[in-house]
C-alpha cells in the first residue's frame, strides 16, 4: 500500500500490526505481534502504522470513485419517490403454498 516503512518493521510485520488493530486495541494487538512474530512493538507504532495504512486506503478509495464517475454514465432518472424493504432474518416464513411455515409458529 506504500506505507513509509519503520526502521524495524518488515512490511509483513506492518500489514500484521494493522490488521491485528483492525480487530483489537492497539495495545492488545502489539501483544499478539509480539506472540506471534517475535517482536515487541509499541501501541503508539501500531496506532501510527494503521492510521497511515487507513489513509493510503481512504486515497485509493478516493480515486477509484473518481474514476468511476468520470467514466461511467449518468444512471437514467428513476421516479421521485422510491421504496425499498429488507428483511434481514434470512428465515423462510412462507412456506410453498402462500400460507405461514408451521416450522416457525412465532412468526405470526
Amino acid at each position: 500500500m506504500g506505507l513509509r516503512r519503520k526502521e524495524t518493521c518488515t512490511p509483513r510485520m506492518q500489514e500484521g500490526m494493522v490488521r491485528l488493530a483492525t480487530w483489537m486495541p492497539f495495545r492488545q494487538a502489539g501483544e499478539q505481534l509480539e506472540f506471534f512474530m517475535g517482536t515487541a512493538v509499541g501501541a503508539t507504532t501500531i496506532r501510527q502504522t494503521t492510521e497511515q495504512a487507513g489513509e493510503a486506503q481512504v486515497h485509493l478509495q478516493e480515486q477509484q470513485v473518481a474514476r468511476l464517475q468520470a467514466d461511467c454514465p449518468p444512471s437514467p432518472s428513476g421516479p421521485e419517490v422510491q421504496q425499498l424493504s429488507v428483511d434481514g432474518a434470512f428465515l423462510q416464513l412462507v412456506g410453498e403454498n402462500g400460507k405461514r411455515s408451521k416450522r416457525w409458529p412465532w412468526a405470526r
